[in-house]
């Protein structure tokens, strides 16, 4: 009975060794792991030599992308591009690669055909100054381009661009009254008229001092008459308008009719009408007395 008890005590001192032998195996064995993985990064400083350090992925093209979506005539500026990474699989050789272009060589062109927000520009949607069709593209769907003639006052001293919207007006003769004085009227013929180009230039950015002499507008067909009309009347004047909010810039050029005659704005000039679309005839003269004026005289 001794002898047996010894001999249990013995095999379980035995198993306890051998447990204690596996369980520190098995604690070396994983320090060894966390220590080479710890290696492969930092280097021979945790004793275990130098290991190779895997290299990084060489990073993605970035390929030249629309920010935003751009309708057909869109006039490409800075917020509108940007580079995007691509996986180098999808590459297409007409994208434009980040290094390989410049990003202000596109600033000015026009969208040809509408691009959707996070498409790559290609050459092939764009049209540019000089181009043909370049004009064209501009134009929004059933409008038309008209040319008229500014000067520094027409053309607001040059601070109008384009893209800006402005009223158009024109200064003409509309008669003689009884002493054969040439009266004047100024109306407004349209409004919210989209600048498209001031000379040639169709961005806001002045490539030269000085001031244009031509704006090409963006009418209605029907528009074009009244332009053409008007040109030969008198003189064109351009009234800016404030930027639209985003209803007032789908809207096109309207007509509103309005004018001031000189007798508005001169109490010398008396009210001229007209009889029977002859020539005009005196409403009455205007008699100044000191600071008080009065009309007498005048037809029925």
């Amino acid at each position: 009975m001794r002898l047996r008890t010894i001999g249990l005590f013995g095999l379980a001192i035995a198993a306890a060794a051998g447990t204690a032998h596996m369980a520190r195996g098995w604690v070396e064995a994983t320090e060894r792991s966390a220590l080479a993985k710890r290696a492969t990064v930092t280097g021979p400083e945790f004793g275990m030599g130098a290991m190779a350090v895997p290299e990084p992925e060489a990073p993605m093209p970035r390929v030249l992308v629309a920010t935003t979506d751009l309708p057909t005539g869109t006039i490409l500026r800075r917020e509108h591009l940007d580079w995007r990474s691509w996986p180098e699989e999808a590459l297409d050789e007409r994208y434009r690669i980040d290094g390989k272009v410049e990003l202000e060589s596109l600033f000015g062109a026009v969208a040809r055909n509408a691009i959707t927000s996070g498409e790559p520009i290609l050459e092939s949607r764009l049209v540019r100054l000089g181009d043909s069709g370049f004009l064209a593209a501009i134009l929004k769907p059933g409008m038309r381009a008209v040319t008229v003639p500014v000067d520094a006052s027409s053309g607001i001293a040059g601070l109008v661009m384009p893209g800006d919207r402005v009223d158009v007006i024109v200064t003409h003769e509309y008669g003689r009254d009884e002493n054969q004085v040439t009266r004047r009227v100024s109306e407004t013929v349209l409004n919210n008229v989209r600048i498209l180009a001031l000379d040639q230039r169709l961005d806001d950015v002045a490539k030269e001092a000085g001031l244009a002499k031509t704006a090409t507008l963006e009418v209605e067909p029907k528009h074009t008459e009244v332009i053409a009309t008007v040109t030969e009347m008198g003189k064109i004047s351009l009234s800016l308008r404030a930027l639209p909010g985003d209803d007032e810039s789908e809207q096109g050029p309207k007509v509103t009719p309005s004018f001031t005659t000189d007798s508005e704005v001169s109490s010398m000039l008396s009210p001229i009408r007209r009889v029977g679309g002859a020539k005009p005839e005196a409403a009455g003269i205007v008699i100044v007395r000191a600071n008080k004026s009065e009309i007498v005289g005048a037809t029925e």
